[in-house]
């Protein structure tokens, strides 16, 4: 329903977006907790929290985040105590010996080193006190020894991984993770963490740059069946159908097993048009949590949206600057029927997309700079210090555990090789390259410190490279006597088969008396419902008469008895677009609205007290690709489920044309994924 709340202040009414008792799919958030800042400032302190405000807005204009040593110091003129009146060794305050330069020593050192954050464009007081307060304890806070080491040995793993593809396969376009192996602990990291964070399902979705290294290092796909893959091995078992795709489009679903307890991780398939996957990932997260009945399809009114499911999104910078769905789908975050309850982005920073410099490929300092729209905090981090992103990560969880908002963090990194393994890079980037070139990798540098800790030694470098170099061989030389492998219809989709090649007739009709009834309860309305005069004759009455003769079906009754028998078959009907609820010519009518109360009402929740399926009625924002994407990634979720983008005029197709022509037109053949 929808609530009106008087604004005692300026005397008018507006409207806030509520569920009714029926609303399928948008719980009402908890109630929030008032906020009261503590303390006053004096006029003795009043110049320090000047300075305090300034790091925290400008600091990260001043970090230190080139890994390669390139970006010119910024003169940042807000970070000048004498600014605010005060000059370098004035004292503090009347009660300590400290000076005013030991503050911005210590803000320089917090705000302006490896790490840094923005998050001053929040409106929201509370949140940015937590932020300050969280991000200042992270840049304090160490990873213990175990944790260092652990860190070292994954990035030297994936780092063997890269080389034993580029000396086996060196004609591979293996799009490696070389000069970004950092990320490999932000997912690390995640993935042990989930249980912590109540979390069940992880839905990842990634672009070609570190996938492979991500799929066999940390996500259980067999080395023996991407081997097979690159030298070209049939891929389908004996009676499956379908095309494959290519290897870095390759996928995996596993159960990631931690001391406090399992999450299930599931990796999207990955287009080669970038970014495409968002809207994908986040609608199978969303259907996730219906499938589960958690967030906002629980029962439990003490449900919060994001409940134990996370969509995890890896974006490039040239992409994540340039592609439009990616406005589109942070968009979609908030809105009722698709928030998820906070989204955590990772950008693969390379500085570079394909040839084009980032001075080049995009109008802003970062490439995150979009956050800033939708009061999403930022965190960045220098590519060379995994430690502080494996800090950066914990800070982005516990975020959105909190806050249940979208974080993004900005990993400033480095491309080893060129767009790929085959491609020169020096012809365009001379300069840059000859920087990354002299150079040693992240891992081994990472190594080194750990050494210089005393925490390994070098032979236990060299076993650990000698023994995972062992287990790819051993896969390498399996590939001719291992069997295809391909992991599909499995989950909810068990028990379903693949389409024969052969045409079948199958009845799908239904009683004649209880579509008459379902016809009926569509358009039923609760007792002292003010119900609009106009749809009174024309849809309500105008419909029991037609399912009382039989004669006249129109699109919008024979609509209504098809959602509503598949609703009592314990099927889900969800239908996504512009208006839907009334539909754009005025037709559908599946919300009522109250002509009093403005509370609205769908008939088709209520034809049955016991029914187990929904009608989820989604009126979205203008948008086309991101949200048939969106609908794409929640119809295939589950089998039990209809969903239907309306997309009013059939020129609105055209925006929506390359989810349609990457995941729609290849699901089956070529994605292994199917929808009803």
């Amino acid at each position: 329903m929808v609530i009106y709340e008087k604004d005692r202040t300026l005397g008018v009414s507006h409207r806030f977006y509520r569920p009714g008792a029926d609303e399928f799919g948008h719980l009402p958030d908890p109630p929030k907790s008032s906020f009261e800042p503590t303390g006053s400032i004096t006029d003795e302190n009043c110049r320090n929290v000047h300075l305090i405000n300034a790091y925290r807005r400008y600091g990260y204009l001043q970090a230190d985040l080139d890994p390669l040593g390139l970006e010119k110091k910024k003169d940042v003129p807000e970070l000048n105590p004498e600014l605010y009146g005060a000059k370098p060794d004035d004292a503090l305050s009347s009660s300590n010996d400290l000076q005013v330069n030991d503050l911005a020593e210590q803000l320089r050192l917090i705000y302006c080193g490896t790490m840094a954050v923005e998050f001053m464009h929040i409106n929201n007081w509370e949140e940015r006190q937590w932020i300050a307060q969280h991000f200042e304890e992270a840049v304090a806070t160490e990873l213990r020894s175990e944790e260092r080491v652990k860190l070292a040995k994954l990035m030297l793993r994936c780092e063997n991984f890269d080389h034993f593809l580029g000396q086996k396969f060196p004609t591979l376009k293996r799009y490696s993770g070389e000069g970004a192996e950092a990320q490999f602990g932000f997912f690390s990291e995640i993935f042990d963490s989930a249980p912590e964070h109540g979390l069940q399902q992880i839905l990842v979705g990634i672009a070609h740059r570190g996938r492979n290294n991500l799929l066999v290092e940390m996500m259980q796909f067999p080395y023996v069946q991407m081997f097979r893959k690159i030298r070209g091995k049939p891929e389908l078992p004996e009676g499956v159908q379908g095309s494959g795709d290519v290897l870095s489009h390759l996928v995996s679903s596993f159960d990631h097993e931690t001391s406090d307890g399992k999450v299930h991780i599931t990796m999207l398939p990955n287009p080669s048009h970038l970014e495409a996957q968002n809207p994908v990932a986040m609608g199978k997260a969303r259907a996730r949590a219906r499938s589960l009945n958690i967030g906002d399809y629980s029962k439990g009114r003490d449900a919060r949206v994001g409940d134990g499911v996370l969509c995890l999104l890896v974006h490039g910078d040239g992409s994540f600057t340039g592609q439009g769905v990616v406005w589109e789908s942070i968009a979609l975050s908030q809105a009722p029927h698709f928030r998820l309850g906070g989204v955590i982005h990772l950008v693969t920073n390379n500085q570079i997309a394909f040839t084009a410099e980032s001075h080049i490929g995009r109008s802003s300092r970062h490439c995150t700079d979009i956050a800033k729209a939708f009061e999403y905090p930022v965190l960045h981090v220098n590519g060379d210090k995994p430690e502080d992103l494996v800090k950066a990560t914990r800070l982005a969880m516990a975020y959105r555990e909190k806050f249940r908002k979208d974080i993004f963090i900005n990993l400033i990194c480095f491309r080893k090789w060129g767009h790929n393994e085959l491609d020169d890079p020096t012809f365009t980037n001379p300069l840059l390259y000859k920087v990354i070139n002299s150079r040693e990798s992240v891992p081994r540098e990472y190594a080194d410190e750990l050494i210089g800790d005393e925490l390994i030694t070098e032979e236990e470098v060299k076993k650990l490279k000698d023994d995972h170099t062992g287990k790819l061989l051993e896969a390498y030389r399996a590939v001719d006597g291992t069997p295809p492998k391909v992991n599909h219809l499995n989950g909810y989709w068990k028990g379903i088969v693949q389409a024969p090649s052969e045409v079948q007739t199958w009845d799908t009709g239904v009683d004649l008396e209880l579509l008459r009834y379902v016809g009926a309860q569509t358009v039923k309305v609760p007792e002292k419902f003010n119900l609009h005069e106009h749809l009174k004759k024309t849809h309500i009455d105008a419909r029991i008469q037609k399912l009382t003769s039989g004669e006249g079906i129109d699109w919008s009754t024979a609509e209504a008895l098809a959602f509503g028998s598949l609703l009592v078959e314990g099927n889900d009907v969800r239908i996504s677009g512009q208006d839907v609820g009334r539909a754009t010519f005025c037709h559908r009518h599946a919300i009522m609205v109250d002509q009093e109360t403005d509370q609205s009402h769908i008939p088709f929740n209520c034809i049955d007290p016991n029914q187990k399926g929904f009608l989820e009625v989604v009126n979205n924002l203008l948008s086309e690709e991101a949200i048939l994407g969106f609908e794409f990634g929640f119809a295939i979720d589950n089998p039990k489920r209809l969903c239907i983008w309306e997309a009013q005029f059939g020129d609105f197709n055209n925006g929506a044309q390359i989810i349609i022509d990457t995941f729609i037109a290849s699901a089956e053949c070529q994605l292994y994924f199917y929808s009803f």
